[in-house]
């Protein structure tokens, strides 16, 4: 046995043992914090955190991405969303000859980006920062934190062997309200009365009261679209787009194609054409702003 514990002092044997003891349970965590399952975790952790609401967007690595000037955001200007979709390892459509969704419209939003910010006039907030990919409820929350005037949804995809084709959509569900249903006060839901209810509303059924104005951002599109030479566009389409859905604001997606595994789409990422769409949206939204009730 130790000569501590044969000490005749025994206030001095409870001392030294219980420095010991303090010693080992100051050590142990620290062993445990150099744990490579933990340091793992921790990284997925971030890897998973929610997008970043910001003026500008951090700009991947690729040749691929065009380098636009960032531009500062002003505080109290009215918001715009603007929503690039796909990234990470989710590279959306893809064509024949090698334009990947998650890139196009990641350069067309860069694009739109630089033409509001340009104007002095909005706030933009992007959804996705860089190559990541949030999920649509992360999206959302980002959009719907911003309070924004109007939410801009960007994708490519199959929309035939023409191109440039441009098609702009807006949400409609088998569970929402229908024009007529809007105008028609004996059609419309009945109020709830008391209680939350008044206060919070179901996440799938936030968007359901922006819809008419959705419908003239997406009319004021695609009349502004339409007027892109030799871009083929049509009258926006009612769609269940999932982008959309869990937005509280005005909202419109809009798709460039053809991006297909039959089709070259390289015409696509031609700057020329990506600031003739730029500058169209921008316009579209002043006069969505400007005809706003």
């Amino acid at each position: 046995m130790s000569k501590i514990f044969r000490s005749s002092s025994p206030s001095k044997a409870y001392l030294v043992l219980g420095f010991v003891l303090a010693l080992a349970f100051l050590l142990w965590p620290a062993r445990g914090l150099r744990s490579d399952s933990f340091a793992s975790y921790f990284l997925k952790e971030r890897r998973g955190a929610s997008p970043e609401v910001s003026g500008g967007a951090q700009q991947p690595q690729g040749d691929q991405r065009p380098k636009i000037e960032e531009a500062t955001p002003v505080e109290g200007l009215p918001a715009v969303v603007l929503d690039a979709g796909h990234g990470g390892q989710d590279p959306g459509a893809h064509s024949r000859d090698g334009v990947v969704e998650r890139d196009l419209v990641f350069e067309l939003e860069e694009r739109v980006r630089a033409e509001l910010a340009s104007t002095n006039k909005y706030r933009v907030v992007l959804t996705r920062s860089g190559d990541a990919n949030p999920t649509f409820d992360e999206r959302a929350a980002a959009a719907n934190a911003a309070r924004p005037i109007a939410f801009l949804s960007f994708h490519a995809g199959n929309l035939g062997k023409r191109i440039p084709r441009l098609m702009v959509y807006t949400y409609w569900s088998s569970s929402s309200r229908t024009p007529s249903a809007e105008s028609d006060p004996l059609a419309k839901p009945t109020p709830r009365t008391g209680g939350p209810s008044e206060i919070f509303v179901p996440w799938m059924e936030v968007h359901e009261r922006h819809l008419e104005r959705s419908r003239q951002l997406a009319d004021a599109l695609q009349s502004e679209l339409g007027k892109i030479p030799g871009a083929i566009t049509g009258k926006p389409v009612e769609a269940p787009v999932r982008a959309l859905r869990s937005v509280d604001a005005p909202a419109a997606a809009i798709e460039i194609g053809s991006v297909a595994p039959d089709v070259n789409s390289r015409s696509l990422t031609n700057p020329v054409l990506q600031q003739q769409i730029a500058t169209a949206v921008v316009r579209a939204l002043e006069a969505f702003v400007g005809g706003g009730p």
